[in-house]
């Protein structure tokens, strides 16, 4: 039976090792008579993730692949499972958008920390790719009425990839969860050891087991039976390792053997260190109440461990869950009673180890609860507020909190589950279930109890979700859930206070790929304001001086939030979309706004002191090398007019040559290291002469050249993944095939034929405000539809840099002579 595994950015075929193995030694220790083979394409590492140019030629090499492993098992028409890790997962969704694509070939796929949604578009491959991606799923899913997709997301240790990208989109035959929520995993892993986690690996090889029709060596084609896997092993699993091939019986017989009791009271518990005969409790269940039921120390195998016997007539199916092995390993929790008066009969078998049994019968209405999260403000004025107090006369051994309002990712709280007194001889089994309604993303944490009569134990429990709530679902949902499995014979405090440390470290999870767009168009607004101050006074700005004098809140934080919150909805139907920056309303928007804005503003001080630090430096240098220094003595180029330099128009056209024959940031880079020295040498000679002569507009153009040199190098970060994809296929191929950023690329070389000639900027020249004006509009568009798609601020870039080279080249005031 095949199975093909995919890897992902910068990923090895080798990375199927972990679940290879698995699989072969389950049907070798088990002596099984059908096994798996286990295939994997080898991409020889490309870096898929980061150019986008590659996803289309991997997918056409996928089908390849499923066509040819098809052909090896034609006689048995076995249908393919496809492991997919990281962009693989993308890849082998991808399949389905070929025209020519079988998709009765493919029955399940199981990705794992996948991106199935983008968070930063570096290239317009990237951007058709999935844009080709979502229209097919959206408008054919549900065609492949065959096909089972199961994405596993890495949850709070995947720095790489959001739980919240991983989400596929809503259909009955998909599955999305977290591995923290996924029964026998409850950990979380990062990009990498998901493909290698035991648990994972465990948890998907008996999935694929349970797949396979016994005597046929084939798996199943049933699509609601590879559903009804699919959940059992990664949603619910109330017992066992197996799907049971049998529907357990509703009505369960007790022998009468054995020892019995009856629990009257409302909470009890049953203790044996050892149990060497069945033992059967006996409890009644009225009315409106429901009985929860938590043991340590069963085997989890039997599915009629623990079943309801009420009258022969009156048969009810229980609800059971597994939990982590750190904590009581199952539970079963009855729903609320019919009209009689009933009991419940639960039996245990012999056991070599020692059975811990917690029961209680409760009302529903008593122990859930809606609790209101404290607000951020609360923190800074006094102790963490007490959301839930449980005296030990209560006798509770569950509670299920609603936590109002939680719904936010930027929302983090540190919860404190206290306990301080426990009656003699209870150690306390508990735990408590951080439920998310709307996403699959359960944690689990154990409770901590005290060791001594004067001890007090905490229970610290980190909360913060990764798929936020939409507003259209904030009403199905009111909030995140806590189930607390508690030990009645103790009592508990439980505190909620606001963390803003774990607060801010979602916000930098979440928005930090949306950063380099507020760099750059802070950038493109003090290169406005250097223009404007050449324009009023002849002598351009330093960065720092005419960054504070933009005024760039208003234009790149109020007007962005109000066109997209309230603007655009009006004028969508002739108006291109903003990026979707992930808020929900004005006031969100502007917060987060506000948020990107004060952090791109100080990074960007900081580069643009660092950059002015390094070319004056640089500068000094170099007027201070005596070959250069003989140059000292020559006078300038006349400032008034432009010299039209050959030899730079000779390095300008030697930069386009390579940018044709190789890549276009090989070109970019060659570029920046030739446009860094000339600035540095231009800075050298203009401050040296103006030590000689005062300030002047001759002398400060330099400070121009800064600004644009910081651009080049963000449009050359832009391009760098192409770079590295060229850099690494040098043995196969010297130019770059479609390179996605040749336009811009063009753009940005033929206005370096204007201002990498010398005297620019020059002073006597028109149309310095409309360039003002050109370029500060640019900033702000590149704030509103740069956030996501990152490739773009490269093309704001270079239309900064086409406005100032047509405003030199044409702008001449021919009133003034030139010298």
């Amino acid at each position: 039976m095949p199975v093909l595994f995919v890897p992902g950015n910068a990923g090895s075929y080798q990375q199927v090792r972990s679940i290879g193995s698995v699989l072969f030694r389950k049907a070798d220790f088990q002596r099984l008579p059908h096994h798996f083979d286990v295939f994997a394409v080898d991409f020889r590492d490309e870096l898929s993730g980061l150019y986008g140019g590659h996803l289309a030629e991997q997918t056409d090499f996928l089908h390849e692949c499923v066509k040819k492993i098809r052909h090896l098992y034609r006689s048995t028409n076995a249908s393919l499972v496809i492991l997919g890790h990281s962009m693989g997962g993308v890849v082998a969704r991808a399949l389905f958008t070929l025209p020519q694509f079988d998709a009765a070939s493919v029955s399940l796929i199981f990705t794992y920390a996948t991106p199935h949604k983008t968070a930063a578009v570096l290239d317009s491959h990237l951007q058709s790719f999935y844009g080709r991606l979502h229209e097919t799923w959206s408008r054919d899913r549900g065609k492949f009425t065959d096909l089972t997709v199961v994405s596993i997301g890495g949850g709070d240790r995947d720095v790489l990839v959001r739980t919240e990208l991983t989400t596929l989109p809503a259909h009955e035959g998909d599955v999305s969860a977290t591995s923290t929520a996924v029964p026998a995993v409850w950990a979380s892993t990062d990009h990498l050891s998901i493909v290698w986690c035991q648990q994972l690996v465990v948890v998907t090889a008996r999935a694929l087991y349970d797949l396979v029709v016994k005597g046929q060596n084939r798996l199943t084609t049933d699509p609601e039976l590879i559903r009804e896997v699919v959940r059992f092993h990664f949603v619910r699993q109330p017992y066992g390792k197996q799907l049971p091939q049998h529907a357990p019986p509703e009505l369960v017989r007790f022998g009468q053997g054995g020892e019995w009791s009856e629990k009257l009271e409302a909470s009890w518990r049953f203790r044996k260190n050892k149990v060497l005969s069945v033992q059967s409790v006996v409890m009644p269940f009225y009315d409106n109440e429901s009985i929860v039921v938590v043991e340590t120390g069963l085997l989890t195998t039997d599915p009629d461990l623990i079943r309801e016997v009420v009258r022969f007539h009156f048969v009810r199916q229980p609800y059971g869950k597994q939990l982590p092995q750190h904590a009581p390993p199952e539970l079963v929790r009855f729903g609320q009673g019919g009209e009689w008066s009933e009991k419940l009969e639960a039996s245990w078998r012999f056991r070599k180890n020692k059975v811990v049994v917690v029961g209680e019968r409760y009302k529903r209405s008593l122990r859930t609860r809606r609790l209101e999260v404290p607000s951020a403000l609360s923190s800074f004025f006094g102790p963490p507020p007490t959301l839930l107090s449980v005296p030990l006369t209560e006798g509770a051994a569950f509670y299920n909190l609603t936590l109002s309002g939680f719904r936010h990712l930027w929302q983090a709280y540190d919860v404190t589950l206290a306990s301080k007194v426990c009656r003699a001889g209870t150690k306390g089994e508990g735990i408590v279930r951080f439920v998310v309604p709307w996403s699959q993303e359960d944690r689990f944490f154990s409770i901590k109890y005290p060791q001594s009569k004067l001890s007090r134990a905490q229970t610290e429990m980190p909360l913060k979700i990764q798929n936020p709530l939409s507003e259209e679902d904030s009403r199905r949902f009111p909030g995140v859930q806590l189930h607390l499995y508690l030990d009645p014979e103790c009592n508990y405090v439980m505190t909620a206070q606001f963390s803003f440390q774990r607060a801010l470290g979602q916000a930098v999870k979440r928005y930090i790929t949306m950063v380099p767009a507020y760099l750059v168009a802070l950038m493109l607004a003090a290169l406005s304001a250097q223009l404007c101050s050449i324009s009023d006074t002849g002598l351009c700005l330093p960065f720092d001086r005419a960054l504070n004098l933009a005024s760039t809140f208003p234009a790149l934080v109020l007007l962005p939030a109000f066109f997209e919150c309230i603007l655009w909805p009006l004028v969508s139907m002739v108006w291109p979309e903003p990026d979707n920056a992930g808020s929900s309303g004005f006031l969100e928007n502007l917060a987060l706004r506000t948020g990107l804005y004060s952090a791109a503003y100080g990074l960007t001080a900081t580069l643009g002191l660092a950059f002015t630090g390094v070319v004056v430096l640089s500068g000094h240098l170099l007027t201070k090398v005596e070959t250069i220094n003989r140059y000292q003595t020559k006078p300038l180029p006349a400032p008034k007019d432009m010299s039209w330099s050959k030899s730079t128009l000779s390095v300008v056209l030697v930069l386009f040559v390579v940018a044709i024959l190789t890549a276009t940031a090989v070109s970019l880079v060659l570029g920046y290291l030739i446009y860094g020295f000339k600035v540095a040498l231009l800075c050298g000679q203009q401050r040296m002469l103006e030590d000689r002569r005062g300030k002047s507009g001759p002398t400060s153009g330099w400070r121009l050249h800064v600004t644009i040199l910081m651009l080049w190098a963000c449009v050359m970060l832009v391009a760098m993944p192409s770079f590295l994809v060229w850099a690494r296929g040098l043995g196969f191929f010297l130019r770059l095939a479609d390179d996605p950023h040749l336009a811009y690329t063009a753009a940005i070389l033929a206005a370096s034929g204007v201002v990498w000639q010398a005297g620019v900027p020059l002073t006597h020249r028109f149309y310095y405000k409309a360039s003002h004006c050109c370029i500060y509009g640019m900033a702000v568009l590149t704030v509103l539809y740069s956030t996501v798609t990152l490739y773009r601020i490269a093309y704001a870039a270079s239309a900064a840099h086409a406005a100032l080279a047509l405003q030199q080249a044409l702008g001449r005031d021919s009133s003034v002579k030139t010298v």
